[in-house]
């Protein structure tokens, strides 16, 4: 299995038509963007792992191209060996992610 982080050109999130963050965005309803109890451990190994994932900034990196990047949504595809799109989520607000169990299950179809 494979897992993109696209640079601060969000040239493959562009293309996916993931959308960008905006103050004052309508939340789903019985969505909140509480953040989780995670305690100093928790919020450690969050920090963590999101730097390690995150695009390492170049010389011609701007500022703005960082703040872009912050604010862009994310989202979750799969696609086949014959490099079609089978499964598509784009996020609607940060952590609203797609169904996981059914994301693996169609992967695990696909396996077959």
């Amino acid at each position: 299995m494979d897992i993109l982080v696209d640079d601060y050109n969000l040239t493959a999130y562009n293309a996916m038509g993931f959308g960008d963050l905006e103050m004052g965005m309508e939340l789903p309803e019985g969505f909140s963007l509480k953040p989780p109890p995670l305690g100093f451990g928790g919020w450690w190994k969050y920090l963590t792992n999101v730097a390690a994932v995150s695009p390492m900034p170049s010389e011609t990196t701007t500022k703005e191209q960082v703040i872009g990047a912050v604010g862009k949504l994310a989202g979750t595809f799969v696609v086949d060996r014959s490099d079609n799109v089978i499964y598509q989520w784009n996020d609607v607000v940060p952590g609203d992610t797609a169904d996981l169990d059914e994301v693996m299950a169609l992967i695990r179809q696909q396996q077959q």
